[in-house]
């Protein structure tokens, strides 16, 4: 197998960890920020300097066979850091409860404006609360997976930069190998 293939299925591996783990944090909280992110980037990256992990054994053994290219994609791992353009921070929670009921109130408010009796006002109110919190739960889910989507996908594009510069330099090892 050639230096450059090996280090194609590790990358995805980091990926795809990567991936998952920002899904996992988005589900527990519901948000997450660059400083998170780059949190999991580096901690995925350390894996790389492990011995024990395939992508570490990967990097060393593409040390001892080629050291100057080997320090290099080493150099380039350490220098990944990511954009701002990589937060996801939906409205809180508290913010959505604070924005249904200043709705409710309004609806309520408006109902009495058209001299509707207390308990047709009561009821609409109700209707309307009832209505609004089956619309957040359906909607809710929905916004939160496009979010961390358009998250994924930024992530993707720039992480395929640095695999990209590192494809360049992995594929030296390989043409020395031909040689």
């Amino acid at each position: 197998m050639s230096w450059n293939s090996e280090f194609v299925a590790e990358w995805q591996v980091f990926v795809d960890n990567i991936e998952t783990r920002i899904r996992q944090e988005v589900e527990r909280r519901d948000r997450i920020g660059l400083v998170t992110v780059n949190g999991i980037v580096q901690t995925e990256l350390s894996k790389w300097e492990v011995q024990q992990n395939p992508s570490g054994a990967w990097l060393n053994r593409l040390r001892a066979a080629h050291t100057e290219i080997g320090t290099e994609v080493q150099a380039t791992l350490k220098k990944a850091n990511f954009s701002k353009s990589l937060d996801f921070e939906p409205l809180p929670y508290e913010l959505r409860v604070v924005a249904g009921l200043g709705e409710i109130i309004a609806v309520h408010v408006i109902l009495h404006w058209l001299k509707i009796s207390f308990l047709k006002r009561l009821v609409g109110t109700v209707a309307f609360a009832v209505g609004l919190s089956l619309l957040y739960q359906v909607l809710w889910p929905n916004y939160r997976h496009q979010a961390t989507a358009l998250l994924l996908a930024r992530l993707r594009q720039e992480l395929g930069r640095v695999e990209q510069r590192l494809q360049e330099i992995v594929t030296k090892a390989d043409s020395i190998d031909q040689v």
